[in-house]
């Protein structure tokens, strides 16, 4: 998409998330996912979803 990546942006706020361990069968597919959000001119964020 041309977008800077997230690690190279200031002010950028970082969290992750995961599915839950236990008998949940999505665990094989996506082990988490990262999310960042960088605020842009005009009152806007971007938000940035990397999934592993």
């Amino acid at each position: 998409m041309g977008l800077t990546p997230p690690q190279e942006l200031k002010s950028v706020r970082t969290t992750s998330a995961c599915p839950p361990c236990v008998d949940d069968s999505r665990r094989r597919h996506i082990q988490g996912i990262e999310i960042h959000i960088s605020e842009v001119p005009g009152d806007r964020v971007r938000v940035y979803l990397t999934a592993y």
